[in-house]
């Protein structure tokens, strides 16, 4: 359990793809169905660029018609993009020092998934940390009264890679509800 937390166990899985040509308010459209604020511009099934929430908002805000333009002309055509085996700590220098909120996850040239800024502080403050390594949300006084052999009831499910608030452990793994219920 001291191995370091990767993208893998905190990437959201699922990500909204739009193509460059869709028009901008179809993808606003698309995101607000699905409930995120960016998307991955594919060309086929390449990444070619991301289109984030606040693109929209500064296309809207100089003037142009967000039903007659398309996704290529709102875009950020450079995508930031890291391994699903790199450390979590690698992706917050990533988001940190290019000024993004989004992250692609890579496995073997594939798109794997997506962390966003809030996936980083949710994990962070949901993922046990070991003692004097770390931010805790843990009183100190109350950190030295803890078992370290006992779960946390929060962290990263071991099966699905989801992180969950309300972990157990069934057959010598820590899962999230759903599943369990499998």
């Amino acid at each position: 359990m001291n191995d370091p937390v990767t993208a893998r166990d905190v990437m959201n899985r699922s990500y909204v793809g739009v193509n460059e040509a869709d028009t901008v308010s179809g993808a606003a459209e698309l995101m607000r169905n699905e409930g995120v604020d960016a998307a991955v511009v594919l060309r086929g099934s390449d990444p070619v660029g991301m289109v984030a929430a606040t693109d929209i908002v500064n296309l809207v805000a100089d003037g142009r018609d967000p039903d007659e333009t398309r996704i290529d002309a709102a875009m950020t055509d450079s995508i930031l993009s890291i391994n699903v085996d790199q450390p979590l700590q690698d992706a917050v220098a990533a988001i940190a020092n290019n000024d993004v909120r989004h992250v692609l996850v890579m496995n073997n040239g594939d798109i794997a998934g997506m962390l966003s800024e809030h996936d980083i502080v949710t994990a962070q403050t949901m993922i046990p940390t070991s003692r004097g390594n770390g931010p805790s949300s843990v009183p100190p006084e109350v950190e030295a009264e803890l078992d370290p052999d006992e779960v946390s009831s929060q962290g990263v499910c071991e099966i699905c890679g989801s992180l969950s608030r309300n972990l157990a452990e069934v057959n010598g793994q820590v899962v999230c509800p759903a599943c369990r219920e499998v």
